[in-house]
């Protein structure tokens, strides 16, 4: 006598197996396509200028872009709106920055507005920014494609 083959228990192991592979390469299409789709998106460009970022810098900043003034409009909208640092932002600017982290970075604090990554760095508050490399960290805000609001805290001179 000749040994039956279980031919059902075949047919079924093996349509698992490329149901599996059809999941496994939609999965893998759909992720593909989403990324793209990311990419496409615009977003606000926070990345770090200079050495290592600080955590408490990096939300220092961002709380103080979202203080409001008596008016309701918050810091990042007017200095977006605005060509520089007025009274309530620059004073608030180095009461933030120049006050709570002057210990920590004492070579130089700035804090400004830069237009087309070429323009002079300078305001009324922290005078001109330095152009010598320095060791600490720094932030960076894209405005828009000429204008950055810029932060930089050094520890020493590079």
């Amino acid at each position: 006598m000749g040994i039956k083959v279980n031919k059902k228990a075949q047919v079924s192991t093996t349509i698992t197996w490329i149901v599996a592979t059809i999941i496994i390469i939609v999965i893998l299409l759909v992720s593909m396509f989403l990324t793209t789709l990311l990419k496409l998106i615009p977003k606000q460009e926070v990345s770090s200028t200079i050495g290592d970022t600080d955590l408490f810098v990096t939300k220092s900043l961002l709380s103080y872009l979202l203080t409001k003034d008596s008016s309701g409009e918050n810091i990042f909208e007017q200095l977006s709106d605005e060509e520089n640092l007025n009274d309530f932002n620059g004073n608030l600017a180095l009461n933030v920055f120049k006050k709570l982290y002057s210990r920590d970075y004492h070579y130089e604090i700035w804090f400004g507005v830069r237009y087309n990554r070429l323009g002079q760095n300078q305001n009324n508050f922290f005078g001109k920014a330095s152009t010598k490399p320095g060791f600490g960290v720094g932030e960076e805000i894209k405005i828009n494609q000429d204008k950055d609001i810029i932060l930089t805290l050094s520890k020493r001179a590079g």
